[in-house]
């Protein structure tokens, strides 16, 4: 038997394994596992297949010239045109820049693709610095946005336009039910980013930040209320741009463009390595029809936006490593997309390591004084897309990561014994992972059966065994950064979404066995049929990913509509709620929320008592009493409460509800609000709130222990870690105490680091413990305060108004209530 039949019976054999293990996946399912999808999807997709055919047909029309101008119609229809036309002139205006970035920079021009993404980066590295001052308004957006236009308008050649859309119209497709499959994979995900957002990280995070730019026009950073306040966060800070030009549903359908990008890269990366365009439509497919890719598109993740950027640099990088293009413009480009990659996610930090490795393996060669200029350009541009937020991390919290691996920073703002990982998902892997992942889906993401989609079985595992014989170096790099990648993330925590870029490389080396000249005739046609039978499972099990999925063109339309309201109240309840707390909360004061964390677009800062915000979960969990829910939420300056009756916490709850009035209710959530009046002997005790701390403002200091060092000419005092200034008083054991402090800077060109610091003594006057909080002056004057809880034995505290290091900072008054 020669040496050709035996790898045609290996492949067989692979191809048949999975095929096998996909049969014997359905067996075992419940027949209640398998279910159809929504019912008007299914409508949906089947009208616009059919539509889409006729009108091709009978007007000879190419399919994606139709599909610009169905986009237009449903635009209007829908009453969407102003959030399309916002993602399309941030794309329009991020192309510009990045080709000035490139034009300035390169004398050489690159892929179109390219400078797009180069532009984003830009973008999201400019918005970055924008959001620490009060200045993001919608026209600053606006402008700087128009800046490249204006700079390129004389390339702006309508003329142009129109005679690609005349070219387009008339070009004829060898693959023409392929491209109709496409578009109308495409609309679905169109009209389900149109809907309006449910998903929890989305209404948590990642809309949550941009509606609070939006109305504060500055973020806080402030890890006292969210701990997820600082660290890599380019994608949100990209994300903002859309939002403040066309809102949420410019936000939503920025986050399908992302997808639709990572098609156009994915066909990139097919021309590059095997020209062949059955591939390239196959390779969209694949990715389209994914369950999993569905769900990262039906709200707003990260995912998408992180995944275009890793994987466009893997691009790169494949490029410089096997086409040995060691030029400056290539290491640059490389440089900002890995960059940026790390200022989206953390967890790209656990790729460096396999990017390190396969960098000395391969450019051993030219490590040399010659290339020393272009690698460190490629360092350089690491450093100025990615520093930023981990640098504000480490100076906010001590931990470069946090709250990941707070185990080894130690981080006084977490809980310093643990690194942070997700037990939920567990970790590790095992010899029938694809299996698993197929099958299994809910064990490693938020995922119904099949919800990573059916190629792994199918494709991928028999295109690892192909290229493995046919020993394809390019398509073996992808695949060794893919099954490295998720081994490493799957050692930390085993969570599929942290994987998405790892799947979409699987996906692209899966589609590329779809044309092997090398295969026999058999072989070809039995990989054809079992790409067929993946996209049909696909498209089965298409809701089968993260969230719930339903296009609902009633609720789209018609935004004021009840219909609207009617679909958040059952899938959103917080939602509307929010709007509510948004008209009666006057004074922006922080609303305390006792349950889900869906509160993006409410206009105060939220208290959840959750990880999120560890100082105020203790402060609830501590809670003994009705007075004491009372003293803790006014010490946070509640007025204002969201409940979910699903609360866990029982017996706190009972607290919450006895000091409190019911405004309205929203599903299972009431709106709360706390009542001074109901209970006149709460109010009574808990307003016994007179300062405990004498001469609070440094009038005179015959109170405080001092030395004439900290004696100051204008009001208040001058304090470091060397001479500290404080004051014994007498306190309550077991009781909630509110100390706060107003301090500035003591020069405006020197930062410096204060503390909250207060030491609990006995009857007898010695020392129990000590409670510190730190933090960093401003050049204004900013009130900074902690809530705690006095000792069980403690009679006295020693209350100290002090710098943090031996730079000076001005006090000018201390408080303890």
């Amino acid at each position: 038997m020669n040496t050709l039949n035996i790898k045609n019976i290996i492949i067989l054999l692979s191809i048949l394994t999975g095929i096998t293990a996909t049969i014997i996946g359905f067996v075992k399912l419940d027949i209640n596992d398998f279910t159809l999808n929504n019912s008007n999807e299914i409508i949906i997709f089947f009208s616009l297949i059919i539509s889409i055919f006729l009108i091709s047909v009978l007007f000879r029309i190419n399919n994606f010239f139709l599909s610009i101008i169905l986009l237009v119609i449903f635009s209007f229809w829908l009453d969407v045109i102003t959030p399309v036309l916002s993602v399309i002139f941030f794309l329009f205006s991020s192309y510009y820049l990045g080709k000035f970035i490139n034009s300035t920079l390169f004398q050489k021009s690159t892929a179109d693709l390219t400078k797009l993404l180069i532009g984003i980066a830009t973008y999201g590295l400019l918005t970055s610095i924008f959001v620490h001052f009060p200045i993001n308004y919608t026209f600053l957006y606006i402008i700087v946005l128009s800046l490249p236009i204006i700079y390129f308008r004389n390339e702006i050649n309508f003329n142009l336009v129109s005679s690609f859309l005349i070219n387009l119209k008339n070009k004829k497709s060898n693959h023409f039910y392929l491209d109709i499959l496409i578009i109308t994979i495409g609309f679905i995900y169109f009209f389900i980013s149109l809907m309006p957002e449910i998903g929890h990280d989305a209404l948590a995070t990642h809309l949550f930040i941009p509606a609070y730019i939006e109305e504060n026009k500055y973020w806080h950073f402030n890890v006292k209320y969210y701990v997820w306040a600082v660290g890599p966060k380019l994608g949100d800070w990209i994300i903002t741009i859309p939002y403040l030009l066309g809102g949420e549903t410019a936000a939503r359908l920025f986050n399908t463009s992302s997808i639709f990008l990572i098609c156009w890269l994915l066909t990139s990366v097919v021309k590059y390595i095997h020209n062949n365009e059955l591939i390239q439509r196959g390779v969209v497919i694949l990715f389209l029809s994914s369950p999993f890719t569905y769900g990262l598109g039906s709200t707003i993740f990260n995912e998408p936006i992180w995944s275009l950027f890793i994987v466009a640099f893997f691009y790169y990088f494949l490029k410089i490593l096997y086409d040995n293009e060691y030029s400056l413009q290539n290491f640059s480009i490389a440089g900002i997309l890995l960059g940026a990659s790390l200022s989206i996610k953390a967890i790209t930090l656990i790729l460096l390591p396999i990017i390190i490795f396969i960098s000395l393996f391969r450019l051993r060669r030219i490590i040399s004084k010659e290339y020393l200029f272009i690698f460190t350009s490629l360092f350089l541009f690491v450093v100025i897309f990615s520093i930023k937020p981990y640098a504000i991390s480490y100076i906010a919290t001590g931990n470069p990561v946090f709250p990941f691996f707070n185990g080894f920073f130690k981080s006084e703002l977490f809980d310093t014994a643990a690194n942070f990982n997700n037990p939920v998902w567990g970790s590790g892997i095992n010899w029938n992972l694809f299996y698993l992942i197929t099958f299994n889906s809910y064990k490693f993401t938020e995922a119904l059966i099949g919800g990573i989609g059916f190629h792994l079985l199918l494709l991928t595992l028999p295109a690892i065994i192909i290229f493995t014989l046919e020993k394809d170096l390019k398509v073996l790099f992808y695949i060794f950064i893919a099954i490295s990648s998720i081994y490493i993330t799957f050692e930390f925590t085993a969570y599929l979404r942290y994987t998405f870029p790892a799947q979409v490389l699987l996906i692209l080396v899966s589609a590329l066995i779809l044309s092997r000249p090398k295969l026999d005739l058999f072989l070809k046609n039995l990989i054809k049929l079992a790409f067929a039978i993946t996209i049909f499972l696909n498209l089965f099990f298409f809701d089968s990913g993260y969230g719930f999925k339903t296009i609902n063109f009633d609720v789209i339309k018609y935004k004021n509509d009840h219909e609207r309201e009617d679909f958040l109240i059952t899938f959103s309840p917080q939602r509307v709620a929010v709007k509510e707390i948004n008209k009666i909360n006057d004074n922006k004061s922080p609303v305390a929320v006792f349950g889900g964390s869906s509160m993006a677009g409410i206009k105060s800062d939220v208290l959840y008592p959750s990880w999120y915000n560890p100082s105020f979960f203790s402060n609830i969990l501590d809670v003994q009493s009705e007075i004491d829910m009372f003293d803790t939420l006014k010490a946070w300056d509640v007025e204002y409460i969201l409940y979910d009756k699903k609360w866990q916490f029982h017996e706190h709850g009972k607290y919450i509800i006895s000091i409190t009035d019911k405004l309205e209710s929203f599903g299972d959530h009431d709106l709360l609000k706390i009542n001074e009046l109901k209970y006149p002997n709460i109010q009574s005790e808990s307003r016994d709130t007179d300062e405990i701390i004498k001469d609070n403002k440094f009038i005179n200091m015959n109170n405080w222990n001092h030395v004439v060092e900290n004696l100051y000419d204008g009001e208040g005092i001058i304090s470091s870690n060397i001479n500290p200034v404080s004051q014994m008083v007498r306190i309550e054991p077991n009781k909630i105490y509110k100390y706060s402090l107003v301090a500035k800077c003591f020069k405006d060109d020197v930062v410096s680091e204060g503390r909250l610091q207060i030491s609990w003594l006995d009857k007898d006057g010695d020392y129990l413990a000590t409670e510190i909080e730190i933090f960093s002056c401003l050049n204004d004057e900013e009130k900074y305060s902690m809530l705690l809880r006095s000792p069980y034995n403690a009679k006295y505290a020693l209350v100290f108004a002090t710098g943090h290091t031996d730079k000076s900072i001005i006090f000018k008054s201390v408080s303890l209530k």
